[in-house]
């Protein structure tokens, strides 16, 4: 008889995987380990609902990082799963470059293992909001905005046509009919950019499993709106990306990432957090500009 499937466990952020699931992702990582003939790797974590697993690796005495995640055809987009190294077609953009990819069979799943450069810098922050200070350089600052005008700009045609819908859906159903100096335009953007993907004081953006062409603005609406609790970094952000966050798309696009942020993606925000959402999609609304 053969047996049962290991399915992804539905876990919310913040609450513990199911140990079964913890080793069957600890195994795939050293079944990776193995095939790419890597040291031991170290310093262990999961990905968002234990979508993926990985770790800091060696081979030759460079550090690496290796990540692993199972496909399952019938529930995850193929897309995603090679997200990271597709990402390796952008160029002049702050992001760890995939050094090698592979793919095996785990009937009735498949396996993929990207090895990646390594980054030593620690993400901005532990969660997607910002909630505490932010130091960085202008440099640091430049790298951003430089890096998000490449990945804005880049020609492919790899479409986030789900995400852009559900988009879509969501504003509608919360604001109705939006005035024309609310409306999206797209170009290419990083679909699930936050503060824990970017790292300091040297700028990496990590996590590229989501990105293509979407809502223009939506990288840096992201950024904004889970700024907020943090008026200085807030502020800047918004100096920064003002011509962007200012223009009829990036207002939907902020529109789009309250709506996903207060009713859709974490219902259990403070009340402080959803205040300022709240309002900032109030003073969007208000405008006539």
């Amino acid at each position: 008889m053969t047996a049962p499937v290991l399915r992804p466990p539905r876990v919310p952020d913040g609450e513990d995987l199911p140990a079964d699931w913890l080793r069957f992702l600890h195994s795939l990582l050293q079944d990776a380990r193995r095939r790419l003939r890597l040291d031991d790797v170290t310093g262990t974590v999961t990905g968002p609902a234990g979508g993926s697993i990985g770790g800091r690796a060696c081979r030759d005495g460079i550090d690496l990082w290796l990540r692993v995640a199972p496909f399952y055809a019938d529930q995850m987009d193929r897309q995603t799963w090679t997200g990271n190294a597709d990402a390796n077609q952008l160029t002049g953009i702050a992001r760890p470059r995939v050094i090698n990819r592979i793919e095996w069979p785990h009937p009735p799943i498949e396996i993929g293992a990207d090895l990646m450069t390594y980054i030593p810098d620690p993400p901005c922050a532990p969660h997607h909001d910002l909630t505490g200070p932010l130091a960085v350089s202008e440099t640091w600052w430049t790298s951003l905005r430089t890096s998000l005008d490449r990945l804005a700009a880049h020609p492919g045609r790899r479409d986030l046509d789900p995400l852009t819908a559900a988009y879509g859906k969501r504003v509608t159903a919360s604001f109705g009919p939006l005035p024309p100096a609310i409306t999206p335009s797209f170009s290419v953007q990083h679909g699930d950019l936050h503060w824990s993907n970017l790292t300091a004081p040297s700028l990496h953006i990590l996590d590229w499993e989501v990105w293509g062409r979407t809502i223009d603005g939506l990288g840096p609406a992201s950024l904004y709106c889970s700024a907020l609790l943090v008026p200085d970094t807030a502020a800047k952000v918004h100096a920064v990306f003002r011509d962007i966050l200012d223009s009829p798309s990036g207002r939907y696009a902020q529109l789009c990432i309250i709506t996903d942020r207060i009713n859709y993606h974490d219902p259990s925000y403070d009340s402080q957090t959803g205040t300022r959402l709240r309002h900032l999609a109030r003073t969007i609304l208000s405008r006539t500009d």
